[in-house]
């Protein structure tokens, strides 16, 4: 039971290493997610680059492939990595 709980914890901590990597690697990304932290307000255009850089990590995600969350439910959402539950729980 260790094994398997430890495999667990490990492979989520490589995801996350992973995230954090691929994060890092979008110019701009960390920046403009910072900007409400630093008291600024997102413009238009901010957000526009926001969402296109969100459905990009969204691809690379195991959630966005999760099969568990229904297209007819009302809290998920079509992208084009597949269906993604934003508030449901079912990912």
């Amino acid at each position: 039971m260790i094994i398997i709980v430890r495999r667990f914890y490990d492979t989520v901590e490589r995801e996350r290493r992973h995230m954090l990597a691929e994060m890092s690697q979008v110019r701009g990304l960390m920046p403009l997610l910072m900007k409400p932290r630093n008291k600024m307000q997102w413009t238009r255009e901010d957000k526009h680059e926001l969402k296109q850089h969100l459905r990009r990590l969204t691809r690379m995600s195991p959630i966005s492939q999760s099969s568990s969350c229904r297209a007819d439910s009302r809290c998920c959402r079509r992208l084009p990595g597949g269906w993604t539950a934003a508030a449901c729980g079912a990912a």
